[in-house]
């Protein structure tokens, strides 16, 4: 993708108003999470069709479940641009809460039992595609800069924290302290 397309791109998702960015989230989870259970099931029985022949009960309750669980820890709340290990624990609580659903709902409701192998790959299924989504939108929200750039933050609390590691999480990147001051670090 060329660097014209990426920033624009990069400039209109950053220019959605919040709730609009939500909405983009909760709808990548709407596509990932189904497509992450048929998977699962094409995966266990070595057949495309399979999951297509499954109860639709079982797809809708992985998505409600999925997204109540995403909700309630908050990772909706995240911004991607700084994106931690809770944002990362919210992620892999609602892929296997989603997969207990999907189990749950297995052995009560469903036309046919829902092995637990089926539960499990969907579970990492669901864990890997949800948090690579995440990651891959924040690789296109956050711009590359020059590498040695030299970066001050004074003042800016728990703001400053987040910026400092924004900064340090590029790719070879490291943080050295300045000779001159503390809070003086230089992007490597």
């Amino acid at each position: 993708m060329n660097a014209w397309l990426m920033d624009r791109l990069r400039q209109k998702l950053s220019d959605l108003p919040r709730p609009a960015k939500v909405a983009v989230m909760v709808a990548g989870d709407v596509v990932l999470v189904p497509v992450a259970l048929w998977l699962a099931f094409a995966l266990k029985y070595d057949s495309l069709n399979y999951g297509f022949e499954r109860d639709p009960w079982m797809y809708a309750g992985a998505i409600v479940a999925s997204i109540a669980i995403f909700a309630w820890l908050q990772l909706y709340r995240a911004v991607v641009r700084y994106i931690g290990p809770k944002a990362i624990a919210a992620i892999i609580a609602g892929s296997v809460g989603s997969a207990l659903v999907v189990y749950m709902l297995g052995r009560t409701l469903a036309w046919s039992e829902v092995p637990a192998s089926v539960a499990v790959i969907y579970a990492m299924l669901a864990l890997f595609w949800i948090a690579g989504s995440r990651f891959s939108a924040r690789r296109v929200l956050l711009p590359g800069r020059p590498v040695g750039e030299l970066v001050v933050i004074y003042g800016a609390g728990d703001a400053g924290v987040r910026l400092l590691r924004s900064l340090g999480s590029g790719s070879g990147s490291r943080r050295q302290p300045s000779s001159t001051t503390r809070r003086c670090f230089r992007a490597e």
